[in-house]
């Protein structure tokens, strides 16, 4: 049975924070049932487990559902002969949290490994083929590699079916052409996401809010602010309905988002002490245990703090919390944690007997695992930006000018010449 079937009569009854619960409850009995019916114990055993990490990361627990994938992960890897189809599950969920944690890179190896894997064996692994299709995109368009986000997006999207699986490849390139700077083309995008989700009666959920948040980010770019705060609110509504008010990634980055079109309006005050409500959930969700280098959320959140602090007028605290993102980005994008993420692959894969270690890692995915440099990370290019214009404001124009020639530079090489963001940093350098 296709995901569109189960999933239409049990979400078209959604309408509390009650009922919400109990479709959890339901759609999971019923997943349950149909894996116990239609699949080896093996398999069931791992389809099992990745539901309980999917029902720990939607409450937000990040350090359990870490544990529970590399333990998965691990047992696997140690006997993956016995099932092609099980190792190739635990080895997706585990890149999905380490993507999830910021370690991009050595989710990129287990992603590009996993995909080499089922393509020897499409038939039978086509849900997993489309799943690391997208997740790869994803990875990408963090690294900062967007042409190749594009790749996979689009792939993924030519090789799906369903109208569920449709409507996630529509969001996801969504986020993708706004990053790009391609706002009609990303709201066209947005639009057929929704009107998916719509049309499958998920418009109370988690995805559909995720691509409400996606629509106000839009209309954010487009300078249409009102119309922008109306949809993160309503989207963070819909999320605090269905995940209750916990310390939760989707929550807290709707009220980031809500804080920074406050600022964009004027609001200064409400919009800093939102912020740095922001900024304790987030330090106290990415703990050093389970993000040593810390987190690309808690460097935004550094930046926006830094941002709304200038337009108060407090700049000696922006320019420390703009350093402080730059900090934080240089050690999670640059040389050092590239490093640690390829020490983690040789770690992984070294444990596997030689038979199953082409299988494993395969000399393509070393290639382009080699090949990956962040060192003109977008996020970087915007520190600079930021830095540059906290200086100029400060009158400390020899350090502003090498700041924005960087963010230049940067954004040149990310976005090219004709990109928004490329064109702003040029109007501060003139």
């Amino acid at each position: 049975m296709s995901n569109d079937k189960i999933l239409l009569p049990i979400f078209s009854r959604a309408k509390t924070q009650f009922q919400e619960k109990q479709i959890d409850q339901e759609f999971s009995s019923i997943c349950n049932k149909q894996i116990n019916q239609s699949h080896s114990p093996q398999i069931t055993k791992t389809l099992k487990t990745n539901n309980e990490i999917k029902n720990l990361l939607d409450q937000g627990n990040l350090q359990l559902s870490f544990k529970l994938a590399k333990k998965q992960y691990e047992s696997k890897k140690s006997n993956r002969n016995s099932s092609n189809k099980t190792f190739i599950e635990s080895q997706i969920t585990y890149a999905d949290i380490l993507f999830q944690l910021s370690d991009f890179k050595a989710s990129l190896g287990l992603l590009l490994d996993s995909i080499d894997c089922i393509q020897k064996n499409l038939e039978e692994l086509e849900q997993e083929y489309s799943k690391a299709l997208d997740m790869t995109g994803k990875v990408y368009l963090k690294l900062g590699y967007l042409k190749k986000a594009e790749e996979y997006f689009l792939k993924s999207l030519n090789f799906k079916k369903g109208l569920f699986d449709q409507a996630k490849s529509f969001y996801l390139l969504s986020v993708l052409y706004e990053e790009l700077g391609q706002y009609n083309q990303a709201m066209t995008n947005c639009e057929k996401s929704l009107k998916l989700y719509t049309s499958i009666n998920l418009h109370q959920s988690l995805l559909y809010a995720e691509c409400l948040d996606s629509k106000a980010n839009l209309l954010r770019s487009l300078g249409k602010l009102e119309e922008s705060l109306a949809f993160f609110r309503e989207a963070l509504e819909m999320k605090t309905k269905i995940l209750g008010k916990i310390n939760h990634p989707q929550i807290i980055s709707t009220q980031e988002n809500i804080a920074m079109v406050l600022n964009d309006l004027g609001k200064f005050q409400e919009s800093y002490s939102l912020m740095q409500e922001v900024l304790k959930m987030r330090e106290s969700l990415y703990t050093t245990d389970i993000c040593p280098n810390s987190h690309p959320q808690i460097a935004d959140a550094y930046q926006n703090i830094g941002t709304v602090q200038q337009d108060l007028g407090m700049l000696k605290k922006s320019l420390i919390n703009q350093k402080k993102a730059l900090s934080l980005r240089q050690s999670i994008y640059q040389q050092d944690r590239q490093i640690q993420s390829q020490n983690f692959l040789q770690k992984i894969f070294s444990s596997v007997n030689n038979q199953l270690s082409k299988l494993q890692f395969s000399e393509s995915t070393t290639d382009i695992l080699n090949q990956i440099s962040t060192q003109n990370h977008p996020d970087i290019a915007s520190s600079y930006a930021s830095l540059g214009i906290v200086y100029r404001n400060i009158g400390h124009y020899e350090e502003a000018q090498d700041y924005l020639q960087k963010a230049l530079k940067q954004r040149e090489l990310a976005y090219g010449q004709e990109h928004t963001k490329y064109a702003i940093t040029l109007n501060y350098l003139a």
